[in-house]
């Protein structure tokens, strides 16, 4: 196992696809360059690849350009298959399922982003914020709402943009499922919660809402009835009330929890499938963002540039929190990304809604 040795000292695991730039990293001795990835979240990643590539997603490690085809160690070709030639010839675990490690990285990211627009476009005195509960079901009503969670979720959303289409109000939708962690302990049955963001009124007043509590909770009653096959014994807790301090904020905060919740449930109730989708966009939000990434050379000079700059001894504001990541190996450490967050004040500047 190879760890990366971050700025504050501290060791973590790191992939093999990070570890694969590293050694190219070492091995090549052409001049670098620089590949990088801003969100509209503010979060921004940096990689470095030799120039003989045209780049390095820093999201996903594929190196793309002309050499997509080369082995990103050895330099050599691939074979032509529909499987990877290093791992052809062994056998390897089986894949996870969906959703079976939470909430991934790209989906965090996706998420923060959607959140973020929504709250720099409209304003966060717009921004209402939902959430859905579930009350107890019996272990095969349970089970099976597990499983149909992420058509619920999908069926909600639909609802949710006809309601805000008919008062004319904008459709971006963002959701977040969350699993309670003491219920969880004490009882071993998962409660799954819906945590959902959107632009709720068209005049920042308080009392302002487009969707009415009462009406939420009778059709979120009857969609867990549905899904379940019974009817649950409670009715279920529905709340909506304006996002106070940051959009993002508040769904990162279930986010967080949602990852480590996955585990948890693994180890306590594993009878129980876990939902196949933790988050969900819509799709007109999701478009939005991904037009508003930037991507390419030219974010990954700038960037550079910018990181030698505080590295200098400079300081930015503008920046919340950043560190390098780097590859432990035998002649040494090398530095294979540089990742961080700029302040929402700094992208209401670079990335206007």
């Amino acid at each position: 196992m190879l760890f990366g040795i971050y700025a504050d000292g501290g060791r973590r695991p790191l992939s093999s696809t990070l570890t694969q730039v590293g050694l190219r990293l070492r091995q090549s001795r052409r001049p670098r360059e620089a590949f990088g990835t801003i969100w509209p979240s503010g979060q921004f990643s940096l990689a470095w690849n030799s120039r003989d590539d045209e780049g390095l997603d820093c999201e996903t490690g594929e190196f793309l350009g002309a050499n997509r085809d080369r082995d990103p160690v050895k330099g050599e070709a691939h074979s032509l298959s529909l499987s990877l030639r290093a791992n052809s010839h062994r056998e390897g675990k089986p894949r996870a399922p969906r959703g079976a490690h939470g909430i991934t990285r790209h989906g965090q990211r996706l998420v923060r982003s959607a959140a973020a627009l929504i709250e720099r476009r409209y304003g966060r005195m717009r921004c209402k914020f939902a959430t859905l509960t579930q009350p107890w079901l019996p272990p095969s009503a349970q089970s099976q709402l597990c499983r149909k969670w992420p058509e619920i979720v999908r069926q909600f959303l639909q609802w949710t943009q006809r309601k805000l289409r008919r008062q004319g109000l904008p459709t971006y939708v963002v959701s977040v499922t969350e699993v309670q962690t003491e219920r969880l302990r004490m009882t071993g049955c998962p409660g799954l919660h819906l945590h959902v963001l959107y632009a709720g009124c068209k005049n920042p007043r308080p009392g302002q809402f487009a969707i009415d509590v009462d009406e939420l909770r009778e059709w979120w009653r009857s969609a867990l009835k549905r899904a379940a096959g019974v009817e649950a014994l409670r009715t279920p807790r529905c709340q909506i009330k304006p996002v106070r301090e940051s959009a993002q904020g508040y769904l990162g905060k279930y986010m967080t929890k949602g990852r480590r919740a996955a585990g948890l449930w693994s180890d306590v109730c594993p009878q129980y499938p876990k939902p196949s989708s933790w988050y969900n966009v819509t799709a007109n939000a999701r478009t939005w963002v991904m037009r508003k990434v930037a991507r390419g050379r030219h974010v990954g000079t700038w960037l550079e540039g910018l990181r030698e700059f505080i590295r200098g001894g400079g300081r930015d504001r503008e920046i919340k929190y950043e560190r390098d990541i780097q590859v432990e190996l035998d002649r040494g450490t090398t530095t294979v990304a540089w990742v961080g967050q700029f302040s929402a004040d700094a992208m209401r500047c670079y990335c206007p809604p």
